[in-house]
């Protein structure tokens, strides 16, 4: 069977999440230039799994940005890279959206979005910044209680856009299998957000 990589520490797990968060919490423009600085090129990767254009994907990672730095305050994420990784998803969907009517977009990128839709509900650009904050945090939560095999294929479907056989062949499992779990998380997702009055 192949072995998923153990996860990686993050970048704000080394250095300089709580400091950023300081200085953005002090609309000091120093904090928005250090959060471009440390968490940029891990943002660009993470968008690039949605969008193959590197302008793309500097705009949706410039946006997520933006975003932050206007939702801080009043938005107090608990993770500041959570929180970034979830704007540059939304609007990394919310181009797929503008692409599709323009060209092709894989199918993979299609599905995991609206399965995940049905869940969190669609990503919207006027949406509270807050909102997507504390979104973000109940997600975490959910995940980080997760078996982590279940958490992995989670995040390989919804955040790596991989289709369900690349899963599969991933962790030496049938197909069916890799679409169970990811119902069984979904539906136990659902059912957090909706004790925490989430409603999307």
């Amino acid at each position: 069977m192949n072995t998923v990589k153990s996860e990686p520490k993050t970048a704000e797990k080394r250095t300089g999440g709580g400091e950023i968060l300081a200085l953005l919490n002090a609309r000091d423009e120093a904090g928005a230039e250090a959060m471009a600085r440390l968490y940029g090129t891990r943002l660009k990767a993470f968008a690039a799994r949605f969008l193959s254009d590197g302008r793309d994907q500097e705009e949706v990672v410039n946006d997520a940005l933006l975003k932050a730095w206007q939702a801080i305050p009043p938005a107090q994420p608990e993770s500041l890279e959570a929180f970034l990784m979830t704007l540059t998803r939304r609007a990394a969907i919310s181009r797929l959206r503008r692409l599709t009517r323009k060209s092709e977009v894989p199918q993979s990128h299609l599905e995991a979005q609206q399965e995940l839709e049905e869940v969190l509900g669609a990503a919207n650009d006027t949406e509270s910044e807050a909102a997507a904050a504390e979104l973000s945090r109940i997600l975490n939560a959910y995940l980080a209680g997760l078996p982590r095999r279940d958490r992995v294929i989670f995040l390989e479907r919804y955040y790596g856009s991989r289709s369900l056989s690349e899963i599969a062949r991933l962790f030496g499992l049938s197909r069916s299998t890799v679409d169970k779990t990811l119902k069984r998380v979904r539906d136990g997702l659902r059912e957090k957000l909706e004790s925490e009055g989430y409603t999307p």
